[in-house]
């Protein structure tokens, strides 16, 4: 899922290279640590690098915020196709959302990132638009098999996304606090997926026992 470069780009010098690695390097940091409100000056300082030189690698925030959201998206989308070599479709479902909730409380500016692809259509909603392939595919097997509600959809999991974000967000002094409320909202997508399974499974019933005695079509 690696993002091409552009026909333009050439090679940067060695120098160049190691001072935007740097850069990217320590707002992946900062960002981590505080969220979005950390500015290039504090980035360029902390980088030991001069503000200018910021600059020249990324002419705005957006720019950086969006080569780091980028990055993480690939990893998560690489996670997402490996997933699916899981045979069991709940567990690759599960893993999933479980990486994703554990990302986002790694990283304070995730949630900040995904709420404004939500409301753009620009670089980083593009961005998450390479995940509905891979995790579409992945909540269409866990359906199939019976193991998720047959009703759910990638939206859905944006919805269980912003929540679980909320906790982390709002019980930042107890870590993994997410998980307990996680488990509640799967035990009922599971549990919605067993009330659909079993309806299904009567009407099977009840059409096979029409099929089989003709008579009560006619009563």
């Amino acid at each position: 899922m690696a993002r091409p470069d552009p026909p333009s780009a050439r090679p940067l010098r060695r120098d160049a290279q190691r001072n935007r690695d740097r850069i990217v390097a320590t707002a992946r940091q900062l960002f981590s640590e505080r969220g979005l409100s950390v500015g290039l000056d504090e980035i360029a300082h902390t980088a030991e690098v001069g503000v200018g030189t910021v600059y020249r690698h990324f002419p705005t925030k957006d720019a950086l915020v969006q080569e780091l959201f980028y990055e993480f998206i690939d990893s998560l989308g690489i996670y997402a196709e490996t997933a699916l070599f899981d045979s069991d479709g709940w567990t690759a479902f599960v893993g999933f959302v479980e990486r994703l909730m554990e990302a986002t409380e790694e990283n304070r500016a995730l949630h900040e990132v995904f709420a404004a692809a939500a409301r753009s259509e620009g670089g980083l909603a593009a961005a998450v638009a390479r995940l509905e392939s891979p995790v579409g595919k992945i909540i269409d097997e866990a359906k199939a098999q019976g193991k998720l509600a047959p009703d759910f959809d990638g939206n859905d999991l944006g919805v269980i996304h912003s929540m679980l974000a909320a906790v982390i967000r709002e019980h930042a002094e107890n870590d993994g606090a997410w998980r307990r409320y996680l488990r509640l909202i799967l035990d009922g997508l599971a549990a919605e997926a067993r009330r659909s399974r079993n309806r299904s499974q009567k009407l099977t019933r009840r059409e096979g026992a029409t099929q089989v005695n003709p008579a009560r079509q006619r009563r």
